[in-house]
């Protein structure tokens, strides 16, 4: 199932709303302390999974 053309345009879909969702978030950020933890939140966790 993963292999089908209509599995991988839903995929590239939703990784598209992850990123909207994510620059959404960045301009709504009020203060300077939340924008370094939005983007400690996003950073951090790729960091990790590279090691």
């Amino acid at each position: 199932m993963q292999e089908s053309m209509i599995y991988q345009d839903i995929r590239i879909l939703q990784k598209g709303e992850e990123r909207a969702k994510k620059q959404e978030a960045l301009l709504d950020s009020n203060s300077q302390s939340d924008l370094v933890n939005y983007l400690g939140n996003i950073f951090l966790p790729q960091l990790n999974q590279e090691d």
